[in-house]
């Protein structure tokens, strides 16, 4: 669980929240365009500067591979079969009863969770951390009860986009998180009841704004770089109230030739969780490469190039030749006739399926999408099984770290006592619903839980 280790003494400013963002954002830079680089290939955005110098008469290959296979993961990580489980010997004296109304409780306040995700038209909180998890390579959020002012208690969890986030980490954990998005004056408005002074250079009000929210261990208040928008309020959790990780094994390295003390500590980021396109970034980029060559050549067999015969050498064509039926006038000494084509090198096969063999031991196997070619023992099968889980198994171990991250959060902060009672429902552990209040004495924070995903691969 993420403790604040510094007392909120003294609140900073909105300059102070923008330089503390700034400065992040300036040592992390190398990490942050990896993710827009990763983002960019699952919106299938791929650019070749041959193309870009003379787009004409060149075609452009864009292989839909790296969004395919992130739909695939993301739909693995969103349809996986989620069990929350308290081990009964982790709870006093074996109380069954207890722990079972501790894991009705998590499973009916993720419920809750994404019916207030659904109200904002956003995605259900699994679909948003698998699609964080495996494009940004990490996640973040906020985990809260809020009091509302009619008294009652509801249920936020926002996650967070990885690329906008700000943060710091202590000596026992995090100390503070910003999180940073770009709203119109109309949406503030509507937010927050503040109407900001000035108006959009376009004239239509829908101008970005930067809003940053920020936590800290005791508050949490919302702003642009200088007007409060909600000015500083407890948010009544014991700890920070925001859950942060990433995926993968890697860690931040410092490079060698970093320069030392005083040296740029960019690149000690830049790989600090693994994000979907890490193996096949520079095989994507040569496949694209091979096939919008290949491309080109097909499209040019279509209307190869002429070579025109004249006296003078300025005769020119004032009608398309290869319009069907068309009729071409031109004197005795004059000639028209098409060129031969260029061919592809006898090696462009060969180098394909290299290319496509590493894609595949970088992503999935094709098999997975029902591409057998031939045969396959159930042994290759296995073999092929084995590299869809290398693909999966970080990913699902982050989202499981999310949720139980997400569900100590929740049972930290209603277990104060501070809340509203809440009436939660879902379905429990062996499948029939539940609709039922639970107090605050039902839920016991020092509790072992544990939640597992099993995708259905």
């Amino acid at each position: 669980m993420m403790r604040a280790t510094r007392a909120s003494t003294s609140s900073p400013t909105p300059g102070e929240i923008v330089r503390l963002v700034t400065n992040q954002e300036l040592a992390t830079d190398g990490l942050r365009k990896r993710m827009q680089a990763a983002y960019d290939w699952y919106r299938l955005q791929w650019t070749d500067s041959r193309q870009i110098a003379a787009s004409e008469g060149y075609q452009k290959y864009t292989t839909n591979e790296p969004r395919t296979y992130a739909k695939r993961i993301i739909s693995w990580l969103g349809t996986a079969d989620l069990t929350v489980r308290v081990p009964l010997g982790a709870m006093p004296a074996g109380d069954r009863e207890k722990a079972t109304l501790l894991e009705r409780f998590i499973i009916g306040a993720l419920k809750a969770a994404d019916k207030n995700l659904a109200a904002l038209i956003l995605p259900s909180l699994r679909d948003q951390l698998a699609f964080f998890i495996t494009v940004r390579g990490r996640y973040a959020g906020r985990a809260m009860l809020v009091k509302d002012e009619d008294g009652t208690t509801s249920i936020h969890v926002n996650p967070f986009d990885p690329l906008h986030t700000f943060y710091a980490i202590g000596g026992r954990g995090l100390e503070w998180c910003v999180n940073r998005q770009s709203r119109t004056r109309d949406e503030i408005f509507a937010e927050y009841g503040v109407e900001l002074p000035g108006s959009s250079a376009n004239g239509t009000g829908q101008l970005g704004i930067d809003v940053y929210d920020y936590y800290d261990g005791e508050q949490n208040g919302v702003c642009t770089k200088d007007v409060w928008l909600k000015p500083f309020q407890p948010h009544y959790s014991p700890t920070i109230p925001i859950f942060m990780g990433v995926v993968g094994a890697t860690t931040p390295v410092t490079p060698k030739d970093s320069g030392g003390e005083g040296g740029d500590r960019l690149g000690a980021f830049e790989d600090f969780g693994e994000a979907f396109d890490d193996e096949n970034r520079e095989v994507w980029d040569n496949f694209n490469k091979t096939m919008s060559d290949m491309m080109t050549l097909v499209r040019r067999s279509v209307k190869p190039p002429l070579e025109i015969t004249s006296r003078d050498g300025s005769k020119v064509l004032d009608k398309d030749p290869y319009v069907e039926g068309q009729m071409i006038s031109k004197r005795p000494e004059e000639s028209v006739k098409a060129l031969d084509l260029l061919r592809m090198s006898l090696d462009t096969g060969p180098f394909l399926a290299q290319v496509s063999g590493e894609m595949q031991r970088g992503s999935i196997p094709h098999s997975v999408y029902g591409d057998l070619p031939f045969a396959l023992s159930g042994f290759a099968i296995n073999t092929l099984r084995q590299g869809v889980d290398a693909s999966v198994a970080p990913r699902i171990a982050a989202k499981e770290s999310a949720l139980l991250q997400i569900a100590r959060l929740l049972v930290t902060q209603y277990a104060t006592g501070g809340f509203a009672p809440l009436t939660l429902n879902g379905h429990g552990r062996d499948r029939t619903f539940f609709s039922q209040e639970f107090r605050p004495e039902d839920v016991d924070e020092d509790a072992q839980i544990e939640i597992t995903l099993a995708p259905r691969l």
